[in-house]
């Protein structure tokens, strides 16, 4: 009776969420598309803080060198999204310049990319639990209006704009408008967000009320965080808003330097910060357990590379169009003398983190079957990782003791509706498997979410 009734609680909880979380890059979550009330030992990092302080059967437990990739556009088909992947982007023919600019008009993408090359978990007793970690995380989003796709892709090729091609020499070749628009009414509707950071991050939590049908568990987490390059640029009711500040080894533009405080030391931060995570935990029974933590409180400031950008003329392109989808050559192009942007130095701005409110329920029915259910709500308005609500409903399957397959459903945030799944096998003290955040991909070529999350080291002892 009490299961059922607690079965009811969990079904109650799934049909009010609206949206859907896929959990960041945790490659024995991802697949559920929840997690909140499950992670344990140093996957707590940056989730809920609160379940350090779980008995585990462990007392040390470490990873080394997970990863995960996620790229998502409801306009371009899997085939098409493969050119907008961090690394290894193909260039592109003329042609495929200009079917691609068609089908991004207003639809745009999103790309992360998170790597965790190592994380320790310490099982401390009664003192709860300790964690650290490092990561290293891109996220990119754009979205081009309507003039702004054709005139990226094109350049001074773009016949609905460009009047006339002036061809001095071999070397200097551009398009001169008759009819020039402003930068802001050229790209309105468009915005254009990059964000590389690494974390360097400590954790603790502990049981704080246990009794035979109640436990109360609460955490709190510190990341130190280093940006190496940060762009946002908007294009909104006739202005331009915008700030960058980009490490000079990342990007190949001469004129960058000409920003207020330039620095070309490489792999030197550009920004830096701190980022506070607060949860808390709680289980009702021996089957329910719930969820609730406020994570990335905190903010950016940067003072190197930094500049604004600012609202011109366009009456004259001297580029023929993009010619990869790199990230940081695509940042490199735009940013290079004579090109599309106008900007100037400044002394230092500071950009808030994305600060979130996680809760999430996770029922065990049995030792072969969990079910678990996540909700995650945006608390900033910063121009990074997602800009809506997102939510997420999963089940773990064990079999034979250590395999362990996942499932759900997913939507809301930057990814729209996903299917994620995933397989793993956890032999006790060695942890390894692969999950992807839509399954749907294999099957179809629309709205795809390319996405996988990769774990082989992770041990527990």
């Amino acid at each position: 009776m009490m299961k059922a009734s607690l079965l009811t609680l969990f079904a109650c909880l799934i049909s009010s969420l609206s949206w859907c979380q896929t959990d960041g890059m945790l490659f024995n979550y991802m697949g559920m598309g929840a997690s909140t009330a499950l992670v344990r030992d140093y996957q707590s990092i940056g989730i809920n803080p609160a379940n350090l302080g779980y008995d585990t059967d462990y007392k040390l437990s470490f990873e080394i060198g997970s990863m995960g990739l996620s790229v998502y556009s409801e306009a371009l088909t899997k085939e098409e999204v493969r050119y907008f992947q961090p690394t290894g982007g193909e260039q592109l023919t003329q042609e495929q310049q200009a079917a691609i600019a068609e089908t991004l008009l207003q639809d745009g993408f999103q790309t992360d990319v998170f790597v965790r090359p190592v994380a320790f978990g310490f099982d401390l007793g009664n003192a709860g639990g300790l964690a650290i970690g490092l990561s290293v995380t891109a996220n990119q989003s754009f979205t081009l209006g309507s003039e702004a796709s054709n005139l990226l892709f094109q350049g001074f090729n773009y016949e609905g704009y460009i009047d006339t091609i002036i061809i001095e020499d071999t070397s200097n070749i551009y398009g001169v408008a008759y009819e020039p628009l402003s930068l802001a009414g050229l790209t309105e509707g468009t915005s254009l967000h990059f964000n590389l950071r690494s974390a360097a991050s400590i954790a603790w939590g502990r049981r704080w009320f246990a009794s035979d049908h109640l436990n109360i568990y609460a955490g709190i987490g510190l990341n130190y965080i280093m940006s190496y390059g940060w762009l946002d640029f908007r294009s909104q009711n006739e202005e331009i808003v915008g700030q960058a500040a980009l490490g000079l080894d990342l990007v190949n533009s001469p004129d960058y330097i000409e920003t207020f405080d330039p620095n070309q030391q490489p792999l030197q931060p550009v920004g830096t910060g701190f980022g506070f995570d607060i949860g808390f935990s709680a289980d009702l029974g021996e089957d329910l357990s719930v969820g609730l933590s406020v994570v990335q409180i905190g903010k950016v400031s940067y003072d190197l590379n930094t500049l604004v950008f600012n609202n011109i003329i366009v009456d004259t392109i001297y580029f023929n169009g993009i010619n990869s989808t790199q990230t940081l050559d695509l940042v490199s192009e735009l940013l290079d003398g004579e090109q599309l942007l106008d900007y100037n130095g400044i002394e230092r701005f500071e950009v808030p983190l994305p600060t979130a409110l996680r809760a999430g329920a996770a029922l065990k029915m049995s030792d072969m079957l969990t079910l678990a259910a996540d909700i995650s709500l945006p608390l900033s308005s910063t121009a990074q990782d997602f800009s809506s609500v997102q939510a997420g409903a999963g089940a773990r399957l064990t079999l034979l003791r250590f395999l362990q397959l996942s499932g759900g459903l997913t939507a809301g945030g930057n990814y729209g509706f996903n299917v994620p799944a995933g397989i793993g096998v956890d032999l006790g003290f060695w942890e390894f498997g692969v999950s992807t955040r839509d399954i749907l991909v294999f099957l179809g070529q629309s709205k795809p979410t390319v996405s996988y999350a990769i774990g082989v080291f992770r041990f527990k002892i």
